[in-house]
């Protein structure tokens, strides 16, 4: 069994020019821990946005629902009884807008995802 144990998101201008508008995105970095009695191999992490909008939309923080890019997840090669590894993934959600700061807030509901891992033999 793997667990995520910590998550710490950031919001990262990705383009923008005064009078251009403005594309913002959230990160996350944090670390998984294997709780299970086996070795695991190739843990897929990754981050949805369940408060996030499914379309394009101005000045909201919006998702896709296509398949995650290789920037979209993080995979861990190995993970032994007990250890702890570090991950990092980008664009969880997206934002555009015209104004030149970033969004105060937030999206409510941002769950990172263990979506698979292998067993060691």
């Amino acid at each position: 069994k793997v667990i995520v144990s910590e998550v710490e998101y950031s919001v990262r201008k990705t383009h923008g020019s005064s009078g251009t508008g403005n594309s913002f995105v959230i990160d996350a970095h944090g670390t998984i821990k294997n709780i299970g009695d086996v070795d695991v191999k190739k843990v897929v992490v990754t981050g949805y946005c369940k408060s996030c909008t499914l379309a394009f939309t101005s000045q909201k923080w919006f998702t896709s629902d296509c398949d995650k890019m290789p920037n979209q997840k993080d995979v861990i090669s190995y993970l032994s009884v007990g250890a702890e590894e570090k991950f990092s993934f980008e664009e969880i959600a997206l934002y555009i807008t015209h104004e030149t700061v970033q969004p105060e807030d937030m999206p409510e509901e941002i769950e990172i995802v263990i979506e698979s891992f292998g067993v060691v033999e």
